[in-house]
């Protein structure tokens, strides 16, 4: 997994995506955000259309367009294409903190053949490793504290592909009816999960705000939802509260209380209380 930072929120978030930019809250505004620009351009009448004739801005010849990003001729593309050169040490002293590792005798051999079998260097491999060791120290610490974390749940009688096509988000967690749970038994419903936010906050409102926030735009098609499968709009808050802290603030405020009227949603608060020994 890969830790970024959300280039539109702030949030920070994981993902196995390398590139990725935004976090699952905002994911959906930046497309809507693209959609419209693109058809504001299309409307202009500056959108390039596949399949029709340009010239090339470097050697003038004239070009069939076959892609939404390609700018030039095929020669001219090819030639621009260059391989990345290896970083040059002024670059290197200006991004970069050099630390010396000294490992046993024979080791180092080991290391970098372990390395490349999971395809990394050894320098990502020990960052990783670090990462690791920092998100472990900081779970263990974490655990200590208060805590909570908040989704977005259907559950009833669909098939959740159904409902990814008619929201156009991609849930978290899906389960079909006759689905084996871990211990043999088979779930006698189905579920679609999404919008899950574990970035405690005392005041709870917030997180269930980031939960919904991508819903908002989507309530029609929830009502829609509604009324095919006749299913149930759940949003989960599950607050674990150490008894030596203070108690979080789980009172939804009046925009998340609003969504959940005209969706007919019902707000299901497990709570948990860990008492110090």
């Amino acid at each position: 997994m890969f830790k970024h930072k959300c280039e539109m929120c702030g949030l920070e978030f994981e993902t196995n995506n390398t590139r990725a930019k935004y976090c699952i809250y905002c994911r959906d505004k930046v497309q809507v955000q693209r959609n419209r620009a693109y058809a504001e351009k299309k409307k202009s009448g500056s959108a390039v259309k596949i399949g029709s004739e340009q010239v090339c801005p470097i050697c003038g010849k004239t070009y069939t367009v076959t892609s939404g990003s390609q700018k030039y001729c095929k020669e001219c593309t090819a030639g621009k294409k260059r391989k990345k050169s290896a970083p040059n040490t002024e670059y290197l002293k200006g991004h970069y903190d050099y630390i010396r590792v000294n490992v046993p005798k024979g080791e180092r051999e080991k290391i970098k053949a372990y390395a490349e079998s999971l395809g990394m260097s050894v320098n990502k491999l020990l960052l990783t490793a670090l990462e690791e060791y920092q998100d472990k120290h900081n779970n263990s610490k974490a655990s200590s504290q208060s805590s909570c974390y908040t989704y977005f749940m259907i559950r009833g009688n669909f098939d959740p592909d159904s409902i990814t096509e008619l929201l156009g988000l991609v849930p978290e967690k899906t389960w079909r009816i006759g689905d084996k749970r871990k211990n043999g038994t088979v779930y006698d419903f189905a579920m679609w999960q999404y919008g899950t936010c574990d970035a405690y906050d005392v005041y709870v409102e917030n997180q269930m705000l980031k939960t919904i926030t991508p819903l908002l735009s989507k309530i029609s098609a929830l009502k829609e939802i509604k009324q095919r499968y006749d299913v149930e709009f759940t949003l989960e808050v599950v607050p674990t509260i150490k008894s030596s802290e203070g108690v979080p603030c789980v009172a939804p405020s009046m925009e998340v209380m609003q969504f959940c009227c005209d969706t007919a949603t019902k707000i299901d608060i497990d709570l948990y209380v860990d008492i110090d020994e």
